[in-house]
């Protein structure tokens, strides 16, 4: 998250705004009305964006889940020095393995 910060990026996780464990949904309607992308290791965001037709400004999902901070922010700037055009509503996946970072950009 510090690389984030350190970047310019306005951000919070979710434990800091009371949030932890409360419903996927909540966590959405709050990023929206704040007009905030939701950063996520949890696919379960882009089936309520693209199957319940969630409002939402946008969803960066890294996949796998789970990897240390050290790594996502590693993928992360990759994705970032990629500067995809990105308009909102979107769903940016960013997926890393053995052979690099792959993004996949879907504008809904």
């Amino acid at each position: 998250m510090e690389f984030l910060r350190n970047s310019g990026i306005d951000i919070y996780r979710v434990n800091d705004i009371g949030l932890a464990g409360r419903p996927d949904e909540e966590v959405m309607e709050r990023a929206y009305s704040e007009g905030r992308v939701v950063l996520t290791h949890d696919g379960d965001f882009g089936q309520l964006a693209i199957q319940a037709r969630k409002a939402l400004v946008g969803i960066l999902y890294c996949r796998p889940g789970h990897l240390p901070a050290a790594e996502t922010a590693s993928v992360l700037d990759s994705a970032f020095q990629a500067d995809p055009e990105v308009e909102p509503p979107f769903i940016m996946v960013v997926s890393h393995s053995g052979a690099g970072t792959s993004i996949r950009l879907k504008r809904l």
